[in-house]
């Protein structure tokens, strides 16, 4: 993400850095938002934000991440799981989550999770199409199909 920063742990710093101040201020502000954290000892482990979604019990998911060095010991697929127990408990519904297609271990933590691959592509922002990416779903029992 910081080309211009050749220093790993500068460019993690930055990064980290950023990411608080965001959390901190604009993500709070669009309101109904959630965040989901899997931890150990008070240490961030993994995370992903949930924005509301369209309909009724659909959130969707936004940077599924894993700190660096914690990756590849299962945390992204525990914070999946405790994500869709959260949806549980809050009466069920539906998760969406935009996947690379060449993110094949977000795809197979996902999979794993008991998500579908529901399409390929999606619209972006300025309307044009893409298909560098999979809409991936979990929905509970009972929820509406929400493509």
């Amino acid at each position: 993400m910081y080309p211009q920063e050749p220093d790993g742990d500068r460019a993690l710093a930055r990064y980290e850095a950023d990411h608080l101040a965001y959390m901190a201020g604009p993500f709070w502000e669009e309101g109904g938002v959630l965040l989901v954290l899997a931890g150990e000892d008070g240490r961030y482990l993994a995370a992903v934000r949930l924005y509301p979604g369209t309909g009724e019990g659909c959130w969707q998911m936004e940077a599924l991440e894993t700190r660096p060095g914690e990756r590849r010991k299962g945390y992204g697929l525990r914070l999946l799981r405790q994500t869709q127990g959260w949806l549980e408990r809050a009466g069920g519904g539906t998760l969406l989550s935009h996947v690379g297609r060449g993110n094949l271990a977000s795809l197979r933590t996902h999979e794993a999770a008991g998500f579908c691959r529901a399409r390929e592509g999606r619209a972006q922002p300025d309307g044009g199409p893409t298909s560098a990416q999979y809409t991936m779903v979990y929905r509970t029992r009972g929820a509406p199909d929400p493509l």
